[in-house]
């Protein structure tokens, strides 16, 4: 199981190179941040307040997740890809999010999906090239590289300047100004990499990439190609080990 880390700030591209990723290599993908949404849904559904913590892990400890593809998150069997979107739902989840005993069990089910060679969690091809096959997983967050897979077989740390990260998710989503999503954004910042818990934070071995001045294209070509490379060394050493058996 061939397993990608990707990690960094808001805005920064993270998901959407993520996705293309697994998409061009037949991984499956993990949106950790549609997570935390579906957790909030189903706080919200059940009336309890997303600041009562011993109740809102507990809710966490029962939902049931799955991805019946990369666009879609089913929750508990209910397609939610939508109702996770709202903004009820965004408003409501960093509260979740900064819930010690959620994160705790969120990571352990993200763990577990990293493993997922039986596609209990998602459906997935995986990469093939004559006869050797490698399934594997694309997974993407703030912490992935440092907490949740520390043992990935690549992990990439994406930046960005803020005032690139700005502009583009006002071409996304063309709400308020520019300048008050830059300025939002650089709040975001700051509270990810201060946080007590799982900070935004680059992983030793990881390599950074600065989407600044790079095209879309450009930035999911060489995630792609990092892949490729490592998992052509893995099958070329399997193949020579096996030359001396």
């Amino acid at each position: 199981m061939f397993k990608c880390a990707i990690d960094g700030g808001a805005a920064s591209g993270k998901s959407s190179t993520a996705r293309h990723v697994a998409r061009r290599l037949g991984f499956g993908y993990i949106d950790t941040g549609s997570m935390f949404r579906a957790v909030t849904l189903q706080v919200l559904r059940q009336q309890v307040d997303p600041k009562d913590k011993d109740k809102v892990m507990r809710i966490a400890q029962a939902t049931r997740l799955f991805y019946p593809s990369m666009d879609r998150v089913a929750l508990n069997g209910e397609d939610v890809t939508e109702a996770i979107r709202t903004p009820l739902v965004t408003r409501h989840t960093s509260s979740v999010a900064s819930n010690p005993g959620v994160r705790e069990v969120l990571a352990r089910l993200q763990r577990q999906m990293a493993n997922d060679t039986k596609q209990q969690f998602f459906k997935a091809e995986g990469y093939k090239r004559g006869f050797h096959f490698m399934p594997g997983v694309v997974m993407d967050g703030r912490d992935i590289g440092t907490v949740i897979l520390p043992d990935a077989d690549l992990k990439v740390f994406m930046v960005a300047d803020a005032w690139v990260r700005a502009e583009r998710r006002y071409k996304e989503h063309p709400q308020g100004s520019v300048q008050e999503i830059y300025e939002a954004l650089l709040e975001r910042d700051k509270a990810d990499t201060q946080r007590e818990i799982a900070p935004l934070t680059k992983a030793p071995d990881a390599i950074q990439l600065d989407t600044s001045r790079m095209q879309f294209e450009d930035q999911v070509k060489t995630i792609e190609d990092l892949i490729i490379e490592r998992i052509e060394k893995r099958w070329k050493a399997d193949d020579e080990s096996r030359l001396f058996i």
